[in-house]
């Protein structure tokens, strides 16, 4: 599994990763595996938003206890090495239409 967030012009990296609630994330998301969740939309419509980095996302609103998906997309937008972390290129954020389309679309069985 390759799993390898985007480096940022705007900060460094290993400094950034070493905060003890990055590098839980960061340690988290590498070792999550994610190849039971379709990543992106084949020959089907619009490519859309990386699901992976969208059930990166909900994981981080869990632990961090955000109760809404518009706290979560705020986090996000004032975090960006968190938002890197999930893998949400060039900062480009979902709407919270599209995180409820994808939890209602997730089969929790897997």
């Amino acid at each position: 599994m390759n799993y390898h967030p985007q480096p940022s012009l705007f900060y460094d990296f290993n400094i950034f990763v070493e905060l003890p609630l990055h590098k839980k994330f960061y340690e988290l998301f590498s070792n999550l595996d994610l190849s039971k969740i379709k990543d992106t939309n084949i020959f089907v419509g619009r490519t859309g938003y990386s699901r992976h980095a969208m059930f990166r996302a909900l994981i981080v609103k869990n632990i961090l206890q955000l109760n809404s998906i518009p706290r979560l997309i705020y986090f996000l937008k004032n975090n960006l090495f968190i938002c890197d972390l999930c893998a949400f290129y060039n900062y480009q954020i979902p709407d919270e239409t599209q995180f409820y389309r994808f939890i209602n679309e997730l089969d929790t069985s897997l």
